[in-house]
């Protein structure tokens, strides 16, 4: 079973908003010691979106979670270009336009330099997720969702995204540990729908 897990940066960015270091990582380390996973990000979501998450950061630093490098996926030059097709086109998907390029043919420095609100983590982060074959990707992003569900899964190999509150009430029904009840409170107040999913989902010794 894969215990690798990718991970989005408005995932991170919920769970790790800065305002407690310490506490922080700890809570972190509590969501993902909880499911027995290891968190890893792709390095375009380290360097372009959370570079300035001094929770994430220290994070990486002490070794908790990995940065994916390029090298550990392109092993031949073709997966290299087959990465660079597949970005095109799931660009294009979820932006309605074509990728901006310094030139005709698009190349890989076209798609790794960074565009505001262009879902450009989502779709690198989505692509080792399919190439590593890691089944679990957590983002908060709907879009991403939509995009693995019908650009990416099939009935060989397929990602579940989940949302913070997803992961919340997985492990919730667990059982294995019960998360900083504040803390969950304060995430999920954010929204409406995430705190009515949350309050309906039982632990799994209380639905036996």
């Amino acid at each position: 079973m894969e215990c690798r897990v990718l991970v989005d940066s408005d995932f991170f960015t919920m769970i790790a908003p800065c305002k407690n270091i310490d506490k922080e990582k700890e809570f972190v380390k509590s969501v993902f010691d909880s499911l027995n996973k290891k968190p890893c990000i792709h390095p375009f979501v380290a360097k372009e979106e959370l570079f300035n998450n001094e929770v994430i950061k220290q994070l990486i630093d002490e070794g908790y979670i990995t940065v994916i490098d390029y090298n550990s996926v392109f092993t031949e030059e073709w997966i290299k270009q087959q990465y660079i097709d597949d970005f095109i086109t799931y660009y294009d998907y979820m932006n309605s336009e074509k990728i901006p390029s310094l030139s005709p043919e698009i190349k890989f420095s076209d798609i790794k330099r960074h565009h505001a609100n262009k879902n450009m983590g989502e779709i690198h982060t989505l692509i080792f997720a399919h190439y590593l074959e890691i089944p679990l990707f957590m983002s908060n992003d709907k879009g991403a969702k939509k995009l693995a569900e019908t650009k990416i899964n099939s009935q060989h190999f397929s990602i579940d995204v989940k949302n913070v509150c997803d992961v919340f009430c997985m492990i919730k029904t667990s059982g294995s540990i019960e998360l900083d009840t504040k803390v969950v409170r304060s995430i999920l107040k954010q929204r409406k729908e995430w705190r009515e999913q949350y309050r309906d989902c039982q632990p799994r010794s209380a639905t036996q």
